[in-house]
């Protein structure tokens, strides 16, 4: 009997000293980024008007950085992504 009760305290204090961890929310966003031409010589003759990408993070912020950096990525050569923008419907 004292060892079953003393299984059991130790059971109840290991919860209690270590709880369990609970599992890091990761935020997911998604960008939209208008592409300007900025070298017609190396631009494709039909550049995209938008590009879009998509990131996650430990913040909505972070998720939305890595979102951004994704879809200025895309861009194609003699072009560049800018007013990007996070959560919007695309």
């Amino acid at each position: 009997m004292l060892k079953k009760t003393l299984i059991v305290s130790t059971a109840l204090l290991n919860m209690i000293l270590f709880p369990a961890v609970a599992q890091a929310k990761t935020y997911t966003d998604t960008a939209k980024c208008a592409v300007i031409v900025h070298d017609k010589s190396i631009a494709p003759a039909n550049p995209p008007q938008w590009v879009t990408g998509t990131g996650t993070g430990k913040t909505k912020a972070l998720a939305c950085t890595a979102a951004k950096k994704n879809a200025t990525s895309k861009a194609p050569r003699g072009t560049y992504a800018r007013h990007c923008d996070c959560g919007k419907k695309i």
